[in-house]
C-alpha cells in the first residue's frame, strides 16, 4: 500500500446498539465484531460522498482513491456484547408463498467511547474525504447510526489499532488474551459496481479480502449470554 497522502482520523460515536457479522460466520449464528472492517469504513466514505453531492461519479472516482488506501481501526475503550435469540422471515422462492419463519442468534454490541478509523488519504482527495468523513450517518449496516468528528492527524496511535497478524512478528504475549478475528478489506481489483445494490450478482465477495487481525481488547467479564471487553493497549514498537 502508498505511504503517500495524509493521515485522517475518524471517531465514530454509535447512537445505538451496532452489529456487524464477523466475515464467513453463518448468519444463523451471527458473532459480531467490535470494529467494522477496513472495507466498511471505505464504503460509507463513498457513500456518504454520493448522498452529499448527489454524483455516483464522485463516488466512483472516491472509490478508486481509497481502494489501495491504509486504513487502521480501533475498537472502543471498553464493549459489552450480548447475544439474542431473533426470528427471522425468509422472502418465499415462489410467488403468493408465504415467508419462512426461523430463528438464529445475533450478537449486539453496546461500547463506551467512539469507534475510530486512522486513514492514509491521498493529498489529490483529502478536501473530498473530509468532507465525506464529516457527513457519515451510519457505518455498513442500516441500523449501525452514528455521528463523527473529523480531523488530520500525524498518524494512527498503533497502540490502540488492531494488527493484521500476516504483518505481525511472532510473539505470543501480544496474542495471548487478546480478541483475533478476520476483517475485510478491499483487493486492488475492486469496482464500486461490485457492490451496486441492484446487481445481485455484483461479484462483492471477489472484490474483498478476508485477514486475520488482533485486537487491543481483552475480556473483563462474562455471563450466560454476554461479554465485556477491555481496551488492552500494545506495547510501542
Amino acid at each position: 500500500m502508498s505511504t503517500d497522502g495524509r493521515w485522517i482520523r475518524i471517531d465514530a460515536h454509535v447512537a445505538a446498539l451496532y452489529s456487524y457479522r464477523i466475515p464467513d460466520f453463518n448468519s444463523f449464528y451471527a458473532l459480531a465484531a467490535p470494529v467494522p472492517s477496513p472495507s466498511a469504513w471505505k464504503l460509507a466514505l463513498v457513500s456518504s460522498i454520493i448522498e452529499h453531492s448527489g454524483s455516483p461519479e464522485q463516488g466512483r472516482a472516491l472509490f478508486d482513491a481509497l481502494r489501495d488506501a491504509t486504513v487502521r481501526v480501533a475498537p472502543p475503550e471498553r464493549v459489552a456484547s450480548s447475544r439474542v435469540l431473533v426470528k427471522r422471515l425468509k422472502k418465499p422462492k415462489q410467488s403468493g408463498a408465504g415467508f419462512t419463519v426461523s430463528f438464529g442468534i445475533r450478537e449486539y454490541l453496546h461500547p463506551k467511547g467512539p469507534v475510530t478509523a486512522f486513514i492514509l488519504v491521498p493529498e489529490a482527495e483529502l478536501a473530498r474525504t473530509l468532507t465525506a468523513a464529516r457527513r457519515i450517518r451510519r457505518l455498513g449496516t442500516t441500523d449501525s447510526l452514528v455521528t463523527t468528528q473529523v480531523c488530520e492527524c500525524d498518524g494512527p496511535d498503533e497502540t490502540i489499532c488492531a494488527r493484521r497478524l500476516a504483518d505481525m512478528p511472532l510473539d505470543p504475549e501480544a496474542v495471548r488474551g487478546r480478541l483475533t478475528l478476520p476483517l475485510n478489506d478491499l483487493t486492488q481489483k475492486a469496482l464500486l459496481d461490485h457492490f451496486a445494490p441492484a446487481d445481485a450478482k455484483s461479484g462483492a465477495g471477489k472484490a474483498l479480502e478476508t485477514g486475520m487481525y488482533l485486537l487491543p481488547l481483552r475480556l473483563e467479564k462474562q455471563g450466560a449470554n454476554w461479554l465485556l471487553w477491555e481496551r488492552a493497549p500494545f506495547g510501542r514498537q
